[in-house]
């Protein structure tokens, strides 16, 4: 992901499909404690297409909020959210709730639900999400992060 002002940019893969890469560009509006950017991507590989987007941020003092989604409109259309609630008892610490819809992890339930938490140092970030916690369909995401 690269910002520069308003302008959003970014670059996924295995994000759509296994196999399939996609470039984003977004302008973002910022009203209040929010930040919402409308975006259309180009998604390419085994799942090839465009993709109508939206991101969307809110915070307030400790608390995070955080909501993502996009309907690709390829062979197979689908729907994608990814959605996160989120508080920092210090800077460094943040824990809470999420839900994603994919289509990448073939479970019995339509919408994952489960927990996270994650730290930063500087502006590095690592955040640890279990979906499905202790369940057949349980499932692990890491993600890992630098800001510059």
């Amino acid at each position: 992901m690269a910002d520069r002002d308003r302008l959003d940019l970014e670059g996924r893969y295995n994000y759509e499909g296994t196999g399939s890469g996609s470039l984003w560009i977004g302008y973002s509006l910022k009203p209040r404690e929010w930040t919402i950017t409308p975006m259309v991507g180009a998604v390419i590989g085994d799942t090839h297409g465009i993709a109508p987007g939206i991101e969307a941020t809110w915070t307030h003092r400790k608390l995070y909020f955080y909501t993502e989604g996009e309907y690709v409109i390829a062979d197979e259309k689908f729907a994608y959210f990814w959605t996160e609630l989120s508080y920092s008892p210090v800077a460094w610490l943040r824990a809470g709730v999420a839900a994603q819809r994919t289509r990448l992890y073939k479970t019995s339930v339509d919408i994952q639900r489960g927990v996270f938490a994650g730290v930063t140092y500087r502006k590095m970030s690592l955040l640890t999400y279990v979906f499905e916690p202790g369940s057949d369909d349980q499932s692990v995401v890491i993600t890992a992060s630098i800001e510059f």
